[in-house]
């Protein structure tokens, strides 16, 4: 691992025993937003949508939203993750489940959430006021919310196309493809996810399920619930059309010098695979599978190696150089 940086590590006792499913609701989609729009309103970040969203706020919703994205801690109360996440809860039931919070609800949640360390001081607010601040989150949430539904409505067969492609890694034995979608800055080492997170934690997910669920609004915000029994959730952003107009070009150009196949495999290489993925990526059979990194191991792209009775195949510094160059925006003529 890097030095200075902090990784939590969720481990699994083999990717045998993995059981992967996806929510879709869009209560994560604006927490997520929600907690990137206050971050950008007191920091040198340019005004981003999230920023006016959250900047539209009244000033009260405002100053509720502070404690959860305090940049020393990445813990907050699990009463703000989904009630039900394997669940595709309304909003509307969402901000309910917020607002029937009790005060000792708040304030029992807070003290096992912080049992090590005490209830931090910028939670403090929190602990003296549990009720006003849930009714405050939940207003925030719902202003945000309304504006995000249309684009919601607009996102559903994005939302479909995402859970066709997990579902087809999950069915195919490509449980790699699907729990690294979990995290964006995550990486795969073994039968474990690991993620930079300034509180680390190591969690073995025996016997749970992964719910994912896509992020519209394209947050930078990575969510993540860690702490229930049966279940570890993580909500992460959703590749918008936006992304798939300013790229199309690009890909291209590449998919003409390589072939969309293996252009496609490629790009999908930002972390090391097992050779047993590869076909679920790119909805082929085995044999044409390891044609098309046979090929692109000749070129120089990618590199195979054999850990054990498996093999992975990596990327190399000159497929990295391919990829930067054929990302880079081109000239108008």
């Amino acid at each position: 691992m890097e030095s200075g940086r902090s990784w939590t590590t969720v481990s699994f006792e083999s990717t045998a025993t993995i059981r992967v499913s996806v929510s879709f609701s869009l209560y994560p989609s604006v927490f997520a937003l929600a907690c990137e729009g206050a971050l950008a309103m007191h920091g040198p970040a340019p005004r981003s949508p999230a920023a006016q969203l959250v900047g539209s706020l009244p000033a009260a919703a405002k100053r509720a939203l502070l404690p959860i994205v305090d940049r020393r801690h990445t813990l907050s109360p699990g009463c703000l993750s989904p009630g039900l996440p394997t669940s595709d809860t309304p909003l509307a039931e969402e901000l309910d489940r917020l607002r029937s919070l009790s005060h000792d609800d708040v304030r029992t949640d807070l003290e096992r959430v912080f049992a090590d360390t005490g209830v931090p001081a910028h939670w403090l607010s929190v602990w003296r006021n549990p009720r006003r601040w849930t009714e405050l989150v939940a207003l925030a949430f719902d202003h945000i919310g309304t504006r995000l539904e249309d684009a919601w409505r607009r996102s559903i067969r994005q939302r479909e196309r995402e859970a066709q492609r997990i579902g087809t890694a999950v069915a195919r034995g490509g449980i790699d493809v699907a729990l690294a979608t979990a995290h964006p800055r995550g990486r795969l080492r073994g039968t474990a996810l690991q993620f930079p997170d300034p509180n680390p934690v190591n969690v073995n997910a025996s016997g749970r399920w992964i719910v994912l669920t896509p992020m519209i609004g394209r947050p930078r915000a990575v969510l993540c619930d860690l702490d229930r029994p049966d279940v570890l959730w993580f909500g992460y952003p959703l590749a918008g059309p936006s992304d798939e107009t300013q790229d199309a070009r690009s890909r291209t150009e590449l998919d003409a010098l390589l072939t969309p196949i293996r252009a496609r495999l490629l790009r999908f290489l930002d972390r090391e695979l097992p050779m047993s993925a590869v076909p679920a990526l790119l909805g082929c059979t085995p044999p044409t599978a390891t044609h098309h990194c046979t090929q692109l191991a000749k070129a120089g792209l990618i590199l195979r190696r054999r850990r054990g009775r498996s093999v992975r195949i990596a990327r190399t510094p000159r497929g990295d150089q391919v990829l930067e160059a054929y990302a880079r925006p081109m000239a108008d003529c």
